[in-house]
């Protein structure tokens, strides 16, 4: 119900005329594309996105491996149908998807509670925990978009992967999928015009997390002013809300855990933590401006935001976005420029649904978990406020668009002396090797340690690490090969009482299928 309400609030928003502007005149729709700014974040870090581009129809048969050679093991058959069309030109994509796993191989044993027990019997028959919550079973609907964020209307309803709001100061790039046992479709809904838009989003539709935000922005200038620059000034309000997060993990009183150890953590019947739990809310304000545009080869942004969390502490952003356009298709090339100064007390924290909020919303993990960390929210929701602290963030990325994309972000926290990283690439050129890789790492002390291996078992990153990596080769026009590389999160209640343990999960793969369109 709430999307379809969103969706005709879109629609009649859309329908308030507004004059053209005059890039969007009297030129061939061919040439329009050409030299039409092209708009949006260039690529898609932290959201995999290597799909097949022409309708189709492929099963998928390989080898799924999750947790390493000690973890579990399957056979994985994945049906799935590609489409896309124009409505009203604008591209509109539907992909469906059935993964189906089964059990070829030991999974690590737990006699704790009898949680996820993988007995000899359990060969060949399907992985519970991939239908065992409401979630798991709008798994099917990969993705269902119409148009490009920063688009006049966007619309995406599926599994969501680095997730935006606005300029990103409390909502950025999050990801609700990095769980393999757990699946979360949700729905993104964006449109604007001259005079103001809004942006929004829910995490899950099936309420398993219980995150949604949205900004609404106005344009007043704009009923005034045909200027370029006194029509891009905005204003707008921002609100993201965890309704059900959590404060504090439940643990066993009895018996009484072993000296410097902590309590075993309870699990629900699926085999996740159980917690008490309390809203959090992060509102504000945004502003923005234009105070330079040549043509498609200069758009400067200016910005600031000022956001707080309820009942806690606040802080303020002020960055400028370079945006540029060069040539036209098909040799287009992108270049964005994105610089941020922030001031925020300690009991605040920019970003606070970041890539790794899924995970560190129970423990907030840096290094290797002991299983002795709050939960974010007491980290800094509910600590006191000592001091104010200052970041600096830089962003640069690269495109020549359709064929490569480049990025590479870092922030620097100089009051804690922490960083935080991302390393970005993607080809989507080469009909014969498309390629794909994502690498973020959040909140560690030295550059050297950037790319850190711990030491000992199963080859993995540290638990502040988000990882995507994938290929697509064609072998013949109905014949490829996929292989995928994730950093996920598994809950296990053998890690210190419990804790999110990290792991390199593999996926190799053949598609067999047929592809009708171009």
């Amino acid at each position: 119900m709430l999307h379809r309400l969103l969706l005709s609030a879109a629609l009649t928003f859309l329908a308030t005329p507004y004059p053209l502007r005059a890039q969007e005149n009297d030129e061939p729709d061919d040439q329009a594309l050409e030299r039409s700014f092209y708009k949006g974040e260039l690529g898609s870090p932290g959201a995999p996105d290597l799909e097949n581009p022409h309708d189709a129809i492929f099963v998928g048969a390989g080898y799924y491996n999750i947790g390493g050679l000690l973890g579990e093991h399957y056979l994985r058959l994945t049906p799935s149908v590609s489409l896309h069309f124009a409505p009203l030109d604008k591209p509109l994509t539907l992909i469906f998807e059935g993964p189906i796993n089964f059990d070829i191989g030991p999974m690590v044993a737990d006699a704790i509670d009898n949680q996820r027990v993988a007995p000899d019997s359990a060969l060949g028959q399907l992985r519970p925990a991939d239908y065992d919550e409401a979630g798991d079973f709008l798994k099917f609907v990969r993705k269902v978009q119409l148009g490009r964020k920063e688009e006049k209307l966007y619309v995406n309803v599926g599994r969501l992967y680095g997730v935006s709001i606005g300029h990103g100061t409390v909502v950025r790039r999050y990801n609700p999928n990095l769980d393999p046992d757990r699946t979360r479709v949700g729905l993104q809904l964006d449109a604007y015009n001259d005079y103001g838009g809004f942006e929004t989003f829910v995490a899950d539709l099936a309420m398993q997390t219980r995150l949604m935000g949205a900004l609404a922005f106005l344009k007043p200038l704009s009923l005034v002013s045909e200027a370029g620059i006194a029509r891009s000034f905005s204003l707008g309000v921002h609100v993201t809300s965890d309704l059900h997060a959590p404060t504090q993990l439940l643990r066993r009183t009895d018996p009484a855990p072993a000296a410097g150890e902590p309590a075993q953590v309870l699990v629900d019947g699926a085999g996740f933590p159980r917690y008490d739990a309390a809203q959090v809310t992060v509102m504000g304000f945004d502003a923005e401006i234009k105070p330079l545009k040549v043509g498609n080869a200069v758009d400067l942004k200016l910005y600031g935001d000022f956001s707080r969390i309820d009942g806690a502490g606040g802080g303020i952003t002020a960055g400028l976005l370079l945006r540029s356009n060069l040539g036209e298709r098909p040799w287009l090339q992108a270049l964005r420029l994105r610089l941020e100064g922030r001031r925020y007390d300690d009991n605040y924290a920019p970003e606070y649904f970041d890539s790794l909020y899924e995970v560190q919303k129970f423990q907030l993990v840096h290094s290797e978990p002991t299983g002795f960390e709050p939960t974010k929210y007491e980290a800094i929701v509910a600590r006191p406020r000592t001091r104010s602290l200052t970041s600096v963030y830089g962003e640069a990325s690269y495109a020549l668009v359709d064929e490569v994309v480049l990025g590479v972000g870092l922030e620097r926290v100089a009051d804690l002396g922490t960083y935080n990283l991302l390393v970005h690439l993607e080809v989507p050129a080469f009909e014969l090797l498309r390629l794909y890789a994502s690498y973020q790492k959040l909140g560690f002390a030295r550059l050297g340690d950037a790319f850190k291996v711990p030491q000992g078992g199963p080859f993995r990153f540290e638990p502040d690490v988000l990882l995507y990596a994938q290929a697509r080769m064609m072998v013949l026009p109905i014949l490829f090969i996929n292989a995928r590389v994730i950093q996920s999160y598994q809950w296990d209640p053998t890690l210190h009482g419990g804790s999110y343990a990290p792991s390199l999960d593999f996926l190799g793969e053949v598609q067999l299928g047929w592809e009708f369109g171009e």
